[in-house]
């Protein structure tokens, strides 16, 4: 099961929340990837907070990523209900995302894309060539929804899967993805998604914190030019406050704790090499 994107569907009054439910009570759930989350130590580089104005609220604090913010309320209640049913939590953090697979020009795009969607339809091709190729000089391109699922793919090939499709010459090497065990705090009211070693909520917030209280130390004595850039400080600082005085309000209950297996590391390359051999091979099957 893949969670990328708004969990604002898990609500008691969907027809899908019963659903999931019934999933999870079944047993049969092998794991639940979740794309999202920002590891502790690693964090400042990544997302800027964003504070509407001083004094009147946050819209998005540098520790929250989308997927859980878009709907933080139900994104909570998801993770219990997976953690009542001890479903196997898999995360693919922003920081994995950035690192395995930013697509800076047209070259990078083919390279890394073409062994997947050589066999896609047209227009599911013609969208990601529309997304993707344009306008390289300006922003370079983080693949984060193909490379999530490039990984939900690759880390789901087992032997006995693709047996009965006709795939028993392919030679299935070692692909499991490294992973760490490590602990999801999450906060349904801010989105807060630190992925952390850390054994307490407080210790995975005060090392996240250290990164902003680094960059903001790094860029004290800087001519900082630009609105923009004040900004970003302001509300780095702003954010560093916030957090602070969530967790002395209430140590304990500000950021629940899940247990996740977070993935190490990816090779986009051999993943989407073997992932093209496997594609190749069952469709060429007679169950193909």
């Amino acid at each position: 099961m893949d969670m990328n994107g708004s969990m604002a569907f898990y609500r008691p009054e969907t027809p899908i929340y019963a659903w999931c439910r019934r999933l999870f009570a079944s047993g049969k759930l092998r794991g639940l990837y979740i794309m999202g989350g920002i590891l502790d130590s690693e964090a400042s580089p990544l997302i800027s907070p964003f504070f509407v104005k001083p004094g009147v609220g946050v819209n998005r604090l540098g520790c929250a990523t989308m997927n859980q913010l878009y709907a933080a309320g139900p994104a909570g209640a998801f993770f219990e209900d997976c953690a009542t049913h001890n479903v196997p939590l898999i995360t693919a953090t922003s920081n994995l995302i950035i690192k395995a697979f930013t697509i800076t020009n047209d070259d990078e795009y083919h390279s890394a894309l073409t062994p997947i969607l050589h066999r896609a339809k047209p227009l599911f091709r013609a969208g990601f060539d529309a997304y993707y190729i344009p306008d390289f000089v300006s922003k370079p391109k983080k693949a984060y929804d193909v490379v999530s699922a490039i990984a939900l793919l690759y880390d789901m090939i087992h032997t006995d899967t693709l047996a009965h499709r006709g795939v028993s010459s392919i030679t299935l090497r070692a692909i499991r993805l490294p992973r760490t065990p490590k602990r999801l705090y999450f906060n349904n009211e801010y989105g807060i998604s630190l992925v952390s070693s850390a054994p307490t909520a407080r210790e995975a917030a005060e090392a996240y914190m250290r990164t902003l209280q680094e960059q903001l130390a790094s860029t004290a004595d800087a001519v900082v030019e630009g609105l923009a850039k004040n900004q970003r400080r302001q509300h780095m600082q702003a954010e560093v406050d916030l957090l602070t005085r969530k967790l002395n309000e209430d140590p304990v209950g500000f950021l629940k704790a899940y247990e996740v297996m977070d993935i190490d590391e990816m090779d986009v390359s051999a993943m989407t090499s073997l992932l093209k051999e496997v594609v190749d091979q069952a469709s060429s099957s007679p169950l193909g």
